[in-house]
């Protein structure tokens, strides 16, 4: 059997975007990732390659806690990147790694850079006009996400290579989330069809460990009476629930509560 190639899975998400757009009941949105991740280039690239032109739009932030703030500008670029590489009068036509993003020449971690970019596309849409629209996934992102900077301060006093570890993986099951903006079709904003909770609030991402990568923890710098002991039971025990998180899709209750709790608004 020979691997499964770019061009073919290429093929078959165009093949599903038409098959699913034929259905007049159907409303297809492909995956735009979030504004933490990939380039506006870069997405924009994969999104022309999977067929976004014949689909409804975009998604965005699915199963993650980037702000709103960054998502909105996030998705407007995409959606001006779209517009510029596909406009044969544009001079960036069909070159969508020349397109600004929130990496340049803006900076991903302020986002009070984030202006320039937007002043960028405003110097350089020309002729094009945005048209694709986005959803956003809300479920989980009224907090945003976490910096994981609470455990390197008492009690925990984590060194600088647990935080980077925690960072990393703060996609997986973070504590100090809130649930975000409730469902809506009525944005405000012309490109944005809805706010969304794809994300069931409260299921687990997986069981969030050591042994996945996305923790890491000195237990001689902090620990509790009830935490494991033995490096085995350490490898599967989530540090910053105190507990073995449930199974990816399963239930979890002390984050469900959690935001509830801790939701904005």
């Amino acid at each position: 059997m020979y691997p499964f190639t770019d061009a073919e899975r290429i093929a078959e998400l165009n093949y599903a975007v038409s098959a699913l757009e034929a259905d007049g009941g159907a409303s297809v949105y492909l995956d735009g990732t979030h504004s933490a991740w990939q380039s506006v280039g870069t997405i924009t690239q994969r999104l022309l390659e999977a067929g976004v032109q014949q689909a409804q739009g975009f998604f965005l932030n699915v199963s993650n806690y980037q702000p709103n703030d960054e998502l909105l500008d996030y998705g407007t670029w995409i959606s001006d990147c779209i517009a510029m590489v596909t406009d044969p009068s544009n001079a960036f036509y069909n070159n969508p790694s020349a397109c600004a993003s929130q990496y340049y020449p803006a900076t991903q971690s302020d986002f009070s850079t984030w202006g320039l970019t937007t002043a960028w596309y405003a110097q350089n849409m020309g002729n094009a006009v945005a048209t694709t629209h986005f959803v956003i996934d809300t479920s989980r992102n009224g907090n945003g996400p976490n910096t994981m900077q609470t455990y390197a301060n008492a009690p925990y006093d984590q060194p600088a290579s647990v935080i980077s570890t925690l960072a990393s993986g703060n996609w997986c099951n973070p504590p100090g989330a809130g649930l975000g903006t409730r469902p809506a079709a009525d944005t405000g904003v012309p490109l944005l069809d809805a706010y969304l909770w794809v994300k069931v609030p409260g299921e687990s991402d997986g069981q969030c460990d050591a042994a996945g990568g996305v923790r890491a923890w000195d237990y001689t710098d902090y620990t509790q009476p009830s935490w494991p002991t033995t490096a085995a039971q350490q490898q599967l025990f989530d540090p910053l629930w105190g507990l073995n998180d449930p199974a990816a899709g399963a239930w979890f209750p002390q984050q469900a509560l959690q935001l509830a709790q801790d939701a904005n608004p």
